[in-house]
């Protein structure tokens, strides 16, 4: 373990034993030559061994959030998105900050069948290797271990068949929900991505599917999601379940929402990830207000479960739904 992950987990330990609390104000968490330090601003209070606080990079908080943060109560990349999170200093110094939280968060949420799974040393390590074998942070690219957890069990315990994701990312949503298949016995989940072989994933989302030995249970649509999603409609596709997690802008969020709709029966699920984020609030807002859902449950604050009630019976002449946001 290196020294910043043992300082995290120490430092979960304590806040978990009530051994030391967070008082109100700031706090930073920062980066000083490779040694990390807990500080609070008013500059008297040191938690974690290191030296004092110089140039590097910070992630600034406050005391409830990083408390809740360290509890598992919310994952560092949802807070940030909340503006809990704000960062000090050059971007690749913040990005391992967010990682390592991350880290913590998940290992107080992994749990079976994920433990000694590729999906648990994914979610553990926080980082996986590139095309040249150099590490790289997965950050806020995987779904946290209780949204992944979240999934394995509304597919399983649900009996859902075929799935569908938008955005595979580096996998770890898919592992989950293949491996839900794979313990049933059947099932069938299709991913859409345009970049899984580009160089921001480098395939490593097929890769661990491979690993894990899931891949009959998977089919990747390497397209954009406005070719994609209307190739399945088309082909006359249904799925019990559809995770939304591409691009977070309300245009395409609503894009795969319309066509995610479209492709759910009656009582199918539609998951919405990254509900902190403005653009995907405000997707969901929209949804709940103009069409058939009904929000089942969340995972978090990261994630929303939508139940579909009915199809679409909007008329055109109803001018209700023409000014209804």
């Amino acid at each position: 373990m290196s020294q910043p992950e043992g300082a995290l987990t120490e430092l979960a330990r304590l806040l978990a034993s009530g051994a030391v609390t967070t008082p109100p104000g700031r706090w930073a968490f920062r980066l000083d030559t490779s040694e990390w330090t807990l500080v609070h601003d008013d500059g008297a209070t040191a938690l974690l061994p290191g030296r004092a606080p110089g140039t590097g990079g910070a992630l600034i908080t406050d005391g409830d959030t990083l408390h809740r943060m360290v509890h598992g109560e919310l994952d560092a990349m949802t807070a940030s998105a909340l503006g809990l999170l704000g960062f000090d200093g050059p971007d690749r110094e913040s990005i391992p900050v967010v990682t390592l939280l991350m880290q913590v968060h998940n290992a107080r949420h992994l749990a079976p069948p994920f433990v000694d799974h590729v999906l648990g040393r994914l979610l553990a390590q926080g980082r996986v290797p590139d095309r040249e074998g150099n590490p790289v942070p997965t950050g806020g690219w995987c779904l946290p271990a209780d949204v992944c957890l979240g999934l394995y069990r509304l597919v399983r315990e649900g009996g859902l068949g075929r799935t569908l994701e938008v955005g595979l990312g580096f996998g770890a949503s898919a592992l989950a929900i293949c491996q839900a298949h794979a313990d049933a016995g059947h099932g069938n989940h299709v991913a859409v991505d345009p970049w899984q072989q580009g160089e921001l994933f480098g395939g490593a989302g097929v890769h661990h599917l491979r690993e894990a030995g899931l891949e009959r249970f998977f089919e990747l649509r390497h397209a954009p999601d406005h070719v994609a999603l209307p190739g399945l409609v088309n082909e006359g596709n249904r799925f019990d379940l559809v995770l939304i997690d591409g691009l977070h802008m309300l245009d395409y969020a609503l894009l795969d929402i319309l066509y995610a709709d479209l492709l759910l029966p009656v009582g199918g699920l539609l998951v919405l990830d990254d509900i902190s984020l403005p653009a995907v609030a405000d997707a969901l807002g929209y949804t709940l207000a103009n069409r058939a859902y009904c929000e089942e449950r969340r995972f978090g604050a990261r994630a929303a479960v939508l139940k579909k009630l009915r199809e679409d019976d909007r008329a055109a002449h109803d001018v209700t739904f023409h000014v209804r946001w």
